[in-house]
């Protein structure tokens, strides 16, 4: 009797035994399985990821490209406008020899070039002094004793502009030095009026008039 309890609780455990190892083969295996699953899952989405990665970066750089370029156009656009209106504010005029002093103000002033006509016309008294022809007569008329000296006096403010400059702002009869020297260049006897097609600015400053009719 106590034999066959002893075989059947043998059996028993054996059975047992061999379940518990089948249960946790079964588990094990199952574990394994949805392990793998999850690994290919989650690499399929670093996959995915990566990719979106790489998609957001094209299109980044394609923006980048695509900004550069819109600027690059806006700035060349630009140039072009700024080139277009100073070649629009040009103008081209004729000053002719036996055109008088107020007819090539009026010019000036009708096309926008300088507004003051009165400034003008002191320019042009002063391009057009000569200081052999003005002596000459000056002692034609008896107003100098002689040309010779007023001639050499001239000639030597005109060669030594910087010095006299500083003589007369040093003694205060010179209130302002660069104005000075304005008036001395205008006042050279190298400066003279060329007449021709000259191509002027609209709205150009006193000085800027001068050097255009003087080249």
């Amino acid at each position: 009797m106590k034999k066959n309890i002893f075989k059947q609780s043998y059996f028993l455990g054996m059975s047992m035994g061999i379940c518990i190892s089948i249960l946790i083969v079964i588990i094990f295996f199952s574990f394994d399985k949805t392990a793998s699953k999850e690994r290919a899952k989650l690499i399929n989405e670093n996959a995915d990821l990566k990719s979106q990665l790489i998609e957001k970066d094209t299109k980044i750089e394609e923006l980048n490209i695509s900004i550069n370029d819109l600027k690059m156009k806006n700035t060349e656009k630009k140039e072009k406008s700024e080139t277009d209106k100073t070649d629009a504010e040009k103008i081209v005029l004729d000053i002719r020899q036996d055109m008088s002093n107020s007819q090539i103000a009026d010019l000036l002033v009708e096309n926008e070039i300088y507004t003051h006509k009165n400034d003008i016309l002191l320019i042009m008294e002063i391009l057009n002094f000569d200081r052999y022809r003005y002596s000459e007569v000056l002692e034609k008329y008896g107003y100098i004793s002689g040309s010779y000296e007023l001639n050499q006096a001239l000639k030597q403010i005109e060669n030594s502009q910087y010095g006299v400059t500083d003589a007369l702002y040093s003694s205060g009869l010179v209130k302002d030095k660069n104005s000075f020297m304005k008036l001395l260049y205008l006042f050279d006897i190298n400066n003279r009026i060329k007449y021709g097609q000259k191509q002027f600015n609209k709205n150009s400053s006193l000085r800027e008039v001068c050097d255009i009719l003087i080249s």
